[in-house]
Protein backbone atom coordinates (compact mmCIF):
# COMPACT_ATOMS: atom_id res chain seq x y z
CA UNK A 1 0.00 0.00 0.00
CA UNK A 2 1.56 3.54 -0.87
CA UNK A 3 2.98 5.26 1.94
CA UNK A 4 0.68 7.92 2.14
CA UNK A 5 -2.56 5.95 2.66
CA UNK A 6 -0.30 4.61 5.97
CA UNK A 7 -0.67 7.41 8.50
CA UNK A 8 -4.26 6.98 7.65
CA UNK A 9 -4.75 3.71 8.18
CA UNK A 10 -2.44 4.00 11.57
CA UNK A 11 -5.10 6.69 12.86
CA UNK A 12 -8.12 4.30 11.89
CA UNK A 13 -6.50 1.06 13.83
CA UNK A 14 -5.23 3.38 16.59
CA UNK A 15 -9.29 4.39 17.44
CA UNK A 16 -10.48 0.67 16.28
CA UNK A 17 -7.71 -0.79 18.61
CA UNK A 18 -9.56 0.70 21.70
CA UNK A 19 -12.74 0.09 19.99
CA UNK A 20 -12.22 -3.49 19.72
CA UNK A 21 -11.29 -4.05 23.43
CA UNK A 22 -14.54 -2.87 24.73
CA UNK A 23 -17.21 -5.62 24.36
CA UNK A 24 -16.96 -9.09 25.23
CA UNK A 25 -20.11 -10.17 23.65
CA UNK A 26 -20.23 -12.86 21.03
CA UNK A 27 -20.91 -10.69 18.51
CA UNK A 28 -19.51 -7.47 17.41
CA UNK A 29 -19.57 -5.10 14.70
CA UNK A 30 -17.09 -1.99 13.92
CA UNK A 31 -18.08 0.35 10.84
CA UNK A 32 -15.14 2.99 10.41
CA UNK A 33 -14.41 5.69 7.49
CA UNK A 34 -10.82 5.79 6.61
CA UNK A 35 -9.54 9.44 6.25
CA UNK A 36 -6.72 10.82 3.93
CA UNK A 37 -6.07 14.50 4.66
CA UNK A 38 -9.61 14.72 6.48
CA UNK A 39 -10.99 13.89 4.18
CA UNK A 40 -13.35 10.60 3.32
CA UNK A 41 -11.44 8.23 1.28
CA UNK A 42 -12.90 4.61 2.58
CA UNK A 43 -14.33 2.14 4.66
CA UNK A 44 -13.31 -0.66 7.03
CA UNK A 45 -15.94 -2.90 8.39
CA UNK A 46 -14.76 -6.13 11.17
CA UNK A 47 -17.21 -8.25 12.81
CA UNK A 48 -16.77 -10.46 15.53
CA UNK A 49 -18.12 -13.37 16.31
CA UNK A 50 -17.92 -16.26 18.99
CA UNK A 51 -15.56 -16.80 22.05
CA UNK A 52 -13.93 -20.01 21.86
CA UNK A 53 -13.22 -19.72 18.04
CA UNK A 54 -13.51 -16.84 17.28
CA UNK A 55 -14.61 -15.92 13.04
CA UNK A 56 -13.27 -12.57 12.02
CA UNK A 57 -14.08 -10.57 9.12
CA UNK A 58 -13.12 -7.47 7.82
CA UNK A 59 -13.41 -5.49 4.23
CA UNK A 60 -11.10 -2.52 3.77
CA UNK A 61 -12.47 -0.63 0.76
CA UNK A 62 -10.85 2.41 -0.45
CA UNK A 63 -10.59 4.76 -3.65
CA UNK A 64 -8.83 7.92 -4.23
CA UNK A 65 -9.25 10.64 -6.19
CA UNK A 66 -7.65 13.63 -7.75
CA UNK A 67 -9.86 16.30 -9.59
CA UNK A 68 -12.53 13.46 -10.09
CA UNK A 69 -10.17 10.81 -11.31
CA UNK A 70 -9.36 7.89 -9.23
CA UNK A 71 -5.55 7.75 -8.79
CA UNK A 72 -5.83 4.63 -6.50
CA UNK A 73 -7.88 1.74 -5.35
CA UNK A 74 -8.08 -0.68 -2.88
CA UNK A 75 -10.25 -3.70 -1.78
CA UNK A 76 -9.03 -6.19 0.99
CA UNK A 77 -11.75 -8.78 2.47
CA UNK A 78 -10.26 -10.91 5.03
CA UNK A 79 -12.02 -14.05 7.07
CA UNK A 80 -10.11 -15.31 9.40
CA UNK A 81 -10.67 -18.26 12.41
CA UNK A 82 -9.11 -17.68 15.75
CA UNK A 83 -8.87 -20.49 18.61
CA UNK A 84 -6.94 -19.97 22.29
CA UNK A 85 -5.86 -16.67 20.74
CA UNK A 86 -3.85 -18.36 17.52
CA UNK A 87 -5.40 -18.28 13.88
CA UNK A 88 -6.16 -21.47 12.95
CA UNK A 89 -7.60 -20.30 9.05
CA UNK A 90 -7.00 -17.91 7.11
CA UNK A 91 -9.10 -16.74 3.10
CA UNK A 92 -8.09 -12.92 2.00
CA UNK A 93 -8.38 -11.35 -1.45
CA UNK A 94 -6.44 -8.20 -2.15
CA UNK A 95 -6.63 -5.75 -5.38
CA UNK A 96 -4.19 -3.52 -4.45
CA UNK A 97 -4.43 -0.49 -7.21
CA UNK A 98 -5.16 -3.86 -9.85
CA UNK A 99 -2.27 -5.99 -8.11
CA UNK A 100 -4.22 -9.26 -7.17
CA UNK A 101 -3.29 -10.39 -4.25
CA UNK A 102 -4.69 -13.60 -1.82
CA UNK A 103 -3.78 -15.65 1.44
CA UNK A 104 -5.17 -19.03 2.35
CA UNK A 105 -4.03 -21.11 5.24
CA UNK A 106 -4.83 -23.07 7.82
CA UNK A 107 -3.05 -24.33 11.12
CA UNK A 108 -1.13 -27.74 11.68
CA UNK A 109 0.49 -29.77 14.69
CA UNK A 110 3.54 -26.98 14.94
CA UNK A 111 3.13 -25.03 11.53
CA UNK A 112 0.72 -22.86 9.61
CA UNK A 113 0.45 -23.88 5.84
CA UNK A 114 -0.50 -21.39 3.54
CA UNK A 115 -0.87 -20.39 -0.33
CA UNK A 116 -0.66 -17.59 -1.89
CA UNK A 117 -0.42 -16.14 -5.57
CA UNK A 118 3.56 -16.81 -5.51
CA UNK A 119 2.82 -20.03 -4.05
CA UNK A 120 2.74 -22.53 -0.93
CA UNK A 121 4.82 -21.71 2.28
CA UNK A 122 4.79 -22.97 5.52
CA UNK A 123 5.71 -20.90 8.91
CA UNK A 124 6.93 -22.98 11.80
CA UNK A 125 5.62 -21.87 14.88
CA UNK A 126 2.99 -23.28 17.28
CA UNK A 127 0.63 -19.89 17.38
CA UNK A 128 0.63 -17.16 14.18
CA UNK A 129 -1.12 -14.57 14.67
CA UNK A 130 -2.02 -11.70 12.23
CA UNK A 131 -1.74 -7.77 13.16
CA UNK A 132 -4.91 -8.52 14.98
CA UNK A 133 -5.44 -5.15 16.41
CA UNK A 134 -8.89 -6.64 18.10
CA UNK A 135 -6.37 -8.96 20.29
CA UNK A 136 -4.59 -7.81 23.42
CA UNK A 137 -2.36 -10.73 22.73
CA UNK A 138 -0.28 -9.36 19.89
CA UNK A 139 1.29 -7.19 22.74
CA UNK A 140 3.50 -10.19 23.17
CA UNK A 141 4.18 -11.53 19.89
CA UNK A 142 7.78 -11.03 18.24
CA UNK A 143 6.48 -12.25 14.71
CA UNK A 144 3.32 -10.95 13.00
CA UNK A 145 1.82 -12.50 9.44
CA UNK A 146 0.58 -10.21 7.40
CA UNK A 147 -3.02 -11.17 6.30
CA UNK A 148 -2.33 -9.70 2.67
CA UNK A 149 0.98 -11.01 1.76
CA UNK A 150 1.14 -14.03 3.76
CA UNK A 151 4.89 -12.59 5.00
CA UNK A 152 5.43 -13.97 8.75
CA UNK A 153 7.61 -10.78 9.74
CA UNK A 154 9.58 -9.74 12.54
CA UNK A 155 7.83 -6.88 14.93
CA UNK A 156 8.29 -5.48 18.25
CA UNK A 157 5.77 -3.84 20.44
CA UNK A 158 6.71 -0.22 22.09
CA UNK A 159 4.68 0.77 24.86
CA UNK A 160 3.89 4.98 24.32
CA UNK A 161 2.77 5.99 27.85
CA UNK A 162 -0.97 6.55 28.26
CA UNK A 163 -3.63 9.10 26.89
CA UNK A 164 -7.09 9.95 27.02
CA UNK A 165 -9.34 9.14 24.38
CA UNK A 166 -12.94 9.31 23.25
CA UNK A 167 -14.47 6.57 23.33
CA UNK A 168 -18.91 6.33 22.52
CA UNK A 169 -18.98 9.49 23.60
CA UNK A 170 -16.77 8.79 26.95
CA UNK A 171 -13.27 10.53 28.10
CA UNK A 172 -11.52 7.20 28.77
CA UNK A 173 -7.85 6.48 29.82
CA UNK A 174 -5.81 4.11 27.21
CA UNK A 175 -2.62 2.66 26.63
CA UNK A 176 -0.94 3.71 23.58
CA UNK A 177 1.15 1.45 21.87
CA UNK A 178 3.88 0.98 18.44
CA UNK A 179 4.23 -2.35 16.31
CA UNK A 180 7.59 -1.61 14.55
CA UNK A 181 9.54 -3.58 12.35
CA UNK A 182 11.79 -3.02 9.49
CA UNK A 183 9.69 -5.06 6.81
CA UNK A 184 6.69 -3.05 7.81
CA UNK A 185 5.41 -0.70 4.77
CA UNK A 186 7.82 1.81 3.95
CA UNK A 187 8.78 0.57 7.89
CA UNK A 188 5.94 2.49 9.32
CA UNK A 189 5.05 2.31 12.98
CA UNK A 190 1.37 1.27 13.41
CA UNK A 191 0.22 2.90 16.25
CA UNK A 192 -2.50 1.26 18.37
CA UNK A 193 -4.38 1.97 21.63
CA UNK A 194 -5.85 -0.08 24.18
CA UNK A 195 -8.43 0.89 27.03
CA UNK A 196 -10.26 -0.94 29.44
CA UNK A 197 -13.79 0.35 27.84
CA UNK A 198 -16.60 -1.43 29.75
Amino acid sequence: MPRHLVSSLVLLFGVGWAALTANASTERQWRFTVLLDGKPIGHHHVDLTGTEEVEYRSETKLNVKVLFLTVFRYLHVDRETWRDDCLTRIDSTTDDDGKAQFVRGTRGNASFMLTTERGAREHTAPCVMTFAYWNPKVLSATRLMNAQTGEYLPVRIETLGTDRIQVRGQQLEAEHFAIVGDKLEDRAVVRGQQCRCG
